[in-house]
């Protein structure tokens, strides 16, 4: 149920933020939705081998990161480009 509804209020949040609409969000969840099915084995790999411990931590920062980065008002235009100059986002 919790992964669901952070779906939904993301949509909400892109839709009243940035003014998105149903083909945008859908877009948008897809970016997130796409490489977490892509590279959730090797995560499980990862996890495995160096414990959870040390991974979750790591993912709650990144998390944290990611929330934070939210809270600024960017162009959605921009993106593409910070994802090119920032290739580890």
């Amino acid at each position: 149920m919790f992964h669901s509804g952070v779906f939904t209020w993301l949509g909400v949040y892109l839709k009243r933020r940035y003014g998105l609409g149903p083909v945008g969000i859908g877009l948008a969840l897809l970016g997130y939705g796409v490489p977490g099915f892509l590279f959730g084995p090797l995560i499980g790999r990862t996890a495995d081998r160096f414990g959870r411990g040390r991974l979750l931590p790591i993912g709650l920062a990144l998390s944290t990161l990611a929330a934070a980065v939210l809270l600024f008002r960017f162009p959605c235009s921009s993106l593409p480009l910070l994802r090119w100059s920032c290739p580890w986002l």
